[in-house]
């Protein structure tokens, strides 16, 4: 093998490894969001949410949250949890009081465990009500009043709002629902497309042992070419 032929070999081997590297990943989005809206503090004692269904490709939630109304800090904290439509608890988390989570847009968010939701499948988002803060109303008639500039992403469609009642302290499942409200926007969630890891829906970094074999590769042929020139003197 000449020298030319020996240097396109190597190059093909690390680009190879630099396009796996490379392979992009889509950035976690929050479920909703909305610029206007009407609030009320429902009081202790109830978990209020939304039942929302998975569109065609699964999606992985890497975040919970709870809507933070003047977006200055919780008065208490929020557990969270993501619910079968069976009442089966997928995942929960806790959002810490003050401003310990993670503001983004009106929620604050704690980090969870990413957490695969399956395509064409149906759940329940809810969260504790706690004693002050309040929550954000939406409707698509009647009481409560429409949130204004209400956006959901793509990976998930509305179905209506979710209450328990009221009698559960602490996380329970939110089993009332209701059609004529699209959601109690207590809970929130961030998630991204697909069912892979890390919060991105798959891609991202290869394997390690990918990896290795590509670079095993590039020094075997290393190998080869000085043996054969060694040979040849």
């Amino acid at each position: 093998m000449t020298l030319r032929n020996f240097t396109k070999v190597i190059a093909g081997v690390f680009a190879l490894a630099a396009i796996s590297f490379a392979a992009p990943s889509q950035a976690a989005q929050p479920a909703i969001d909305f610029t206007g809206f009407n609030h009320q503090n429902i009081g202790s004692n109830f978990n209020i949410g939304w039942e929302f269904t998975v569109g065609a490709s699964a999606i992985t939630v890497s975040q919970l949250g709870y809507f933070d109304f003047n977006q200055d800090g919780l008065a208490t904290t929020h557990d969270v949890a993501i619910w079968t439509t069976g009442g089966s608890q997928v995942i929960s988390a806790t959002v810490a009081s003050g401003t310990g989570g993670s503001l983004n847009g009106k929620f604050r968010y704690t980090t969870i465990a990413n957490t695969v939701l399956t395509a064409n499948t149906t759940y329940i988002i809810s969260g504790t009500s706690g004693t002050v803060d309040e929550f954000a109303l939406g409707s698509t008639s009647g009481f409560p009043v429409t949130l204004t500039g209400l956006t959901v992403d793509p990976g998930i469609s509305l179905v209506q709002s979710a209450l328990d009642n009221g009698s559960n302290p602490g996380l329970a499942f939110a089993n009332a629902t209701s059609s004529a409200n699209t959601l109690f926007a207590g809970a929130n969630m961030i998630y991204a497309a697909g069912g892979g890891g890390g919060g991105g829906g798959g891609g991202g970094v290869p394997e390690p042992g990918t990896v290795g074999l590509l670079i095993a590769s590039g020094f075997s042929s290393m190998g080869l070419v000085f043996r054969n020139r060694k040979i040849r003197k």
